[in-house]
């Protein structure tokens, strides 16, 4: 043999090394790559939390249930301040509380200079936060909002990681199946992920079944059908136990909390506690439920009682604005309504005593009445009449003010208008040459004595002329200045003048824009304002 060519035919002795005398070569370059998934894999299975580091002491992998028992140790990071910090003892066990766990460590030398922690809870020496301390603290978030769905994410997130690796809250929702929320200690978003279980979906979990029907914790053994509703995970899950919550109404929902593989096992103090945290749980969605009914029931209020919109009316131009006392509720206790007809229009502004949701419900029953009383009878002061007494029989403690009439066509381009009045301010005529007429309507308030008195008032708009009527949150607007002026009648009279020649849309607006102003957005009462024009036309 010719050793000067050896060279050419014999590997090198770093591959001549891997060759199997009996066997075929082995790729040492793929072998490098497959390597750490299988080592991986071959962890993934054990019940030690593995952290593996270089001779620095930072972390390089994390096997086993070190995702799930060791939330705050990452892979880069420092293992002497998130691990080792934690830890005393030795030289070849070491003992800890990390992440609300008690941890039994022990340390292994690698080769290169590296090492691996393998830890585990330990079940005599497990730790968990102060009952008192945790259910406080719970309540105090758990109560910090009215908002359903922010509840339920703070019940689900809460529980983690002091007391559980995962939490599923399952809330059940009347036929309509089975909602769930869940948060892990191994999740980045930055709200619990959700879902909805049908009808038929939620039947067939037997478990979940008897939680709801309020049945005592279950515990393991645990059913495989939770698979489905966990987070995914390298390791599988460890004890589970569920629990009812328990809300105004009885049973609202359920309550899953998991602990990793590895973890000790919920003792019967741990569910007592988890017990007490349901507790706080349902009284805080129940708390949920109901302000989510209220607010509902107030938006369907609102949108039954808010001003509708101004009809369109042959010869009659119109103009209103709104703004309720309480602008979140965005109802209150004045209002306004016009209807059409092929001889003109039927008007109404009123102001119910008070303010708020109690003032916009008589104000819906005013409206209401009045539509139903001018089936038989269509004359204002007859309707203000027979209006004052279905009020006085109702018994309500509150009362209104209120201007009523009809305008009709005269032939002549204006409007031929009969006012009857109840107790309201002075309506306002702005002529077409700026001169602005008052004209007071003699009449009691609405509602208050079965004997009220009413009185009608009748008048002309000419071609251009404009009626405006008004509420008290008009003329009784202060400013926020120490002396809290009125903006009065007198600056009203003025402003209106300043309108000759704008529409009837343009006069109401400019009118709210500048008591607007005037106000600087301080406590008001409620505005409403209605601008009828004659436009001219035949």
């Amino acid at each position: 043999m010719n050793y000067s060519d050896s060279s050419k035919t014999t590997p090198p002795s770093h591959a001549r090394d891997s060759v199997d005398p009996i066997g075929p070569r082995v790729d040492h370059a793929r072998l490098g790559a497959v390597a750490p998934r299988i080592l991986n894999e071959v962890l993934s299975g054990v019940s030690d939390a593995v952290v593996v580091c270089d001779r620095r002491g930072v972390v390089q992998s994390l096997h086993g249930t070190a995702p799930e028992l060791l939330p705050s140790v990452h892979i880069g990071g420092d293992v002497h301040r998130s691990l080792l910090g934690h830890l005393s003892g030795g030289p070849d066990v070491f003992h800890g509380v990390l992440d609300g766990v008690s941890l039994t460590a022990r340390q292994r030398p690698l080769n290169g200079g590296r090492s691996a922690w393998y830890l585990r809870a330990s079940e005599s020496h497990r730790t968990g936060p102060p009952s008192a301390e945790f259910l406080s603290e719970s309540a105090r978030r758990l109560n910090a909002s009215l908002q359903y769905e922010r509840v339920v994410q703070h019940s689900v997130q809460i529980p983690v990681p002091e007391i559980a690796t995962t939490c599923l809250h399952f809330t059940v929702e009347p036929g309509f199946g089975v909602g769930w929320s869940r948060w892990s200690a191994s999740d980045t978003a930055s709200t619990p992920a959700s879902g909805h279980l049908r009808v038929s979906a939620a039947d067939r979990l037997e478990w979940l079944a008897a939680v709801l029907s309020g049945d005592a914790p279950l515990t393991e053994p645990w059913p495989s059908d939770t698979a489905d509703l966990l987070p995914e995970s390298s390791t599988p899950p460890g004890a589970m136990v569920a629990l009812p919550v328990h809300g105004s109404t009885g049973v609202i929902g359920a309550m899953l909390f998991v602990r990793a593989f590895g973890h000790a096992g919920f003792d019967d103090h741990d569910i007592g506690l988890l017990r007490e945290y349901c507790d706080r749980v349902g009284a805080a969605v129940s708390a949920a439920l109901l302000y989510r009914y209220q607010s509902r029931t107030a938006e369907t209020l609102r949108a039954s009682l808010i001003p509708l919109p101004l009809p369109r009316a042959h010869g009659v131009s119109l103009g209103s604005a709104y703004r309720c006392a309480l602008g979140a509720e965005l109802i209150g206790g004045d209002y306004y309504e016009v209807s059409a007809s092929p001889e003109g229009i039927d008007f109404l502004l009123g102001d119910v005593c008070g303010k708020g949701v109690e003032a916009a419900a008589l104000s819906g029953l005013v409206r209401q009445s009045l539509n139903a009383l001018k089936l038989v009878e269509r004359r204002p002061r007859a309707l203000v009449e027979m209006l004052n007494q279905v009020l006085v029989d109702n018994a309500n403690e509150r009362f209104t003010t209120l201007a009523l009439g009809q305008a009709t066509h005269n032939g002549s381009g204006g409007l031929d208008v009969v006012l009857a009045g109840g107790g309201h301010l002075p309506a306002l005529v702005l002529h077409a040459d700026a001169t602005v007429e008052e004209i007071a309507v003699p009449g009691m308030i609405v509602g208050a004595i079965p004997d009220a008195v009413f009185a009608t008032t009748s008048f002309t708009l000419a071609p251009g002329d404009m009626l405006l009527l008004y509420s008290d949150g008009v003329t009784e607007a202060r400013n926020d200045l120490p002396e809290r002026e009125m903006f009065g009648e007198e600056r009203l009279h003025a402003l209106l003048a300043d309108c000759a020649g704008m529409p009837a849309g343009a006069v109401a607006e400019r009118i709210e824009q500048v008591v607007g102003d005037w106000l600087r957005d301080g406590v008001h009462d409620d505005i409403a304002i209605l601008a009828i024009q004659a436009d001219g036309t035949h």
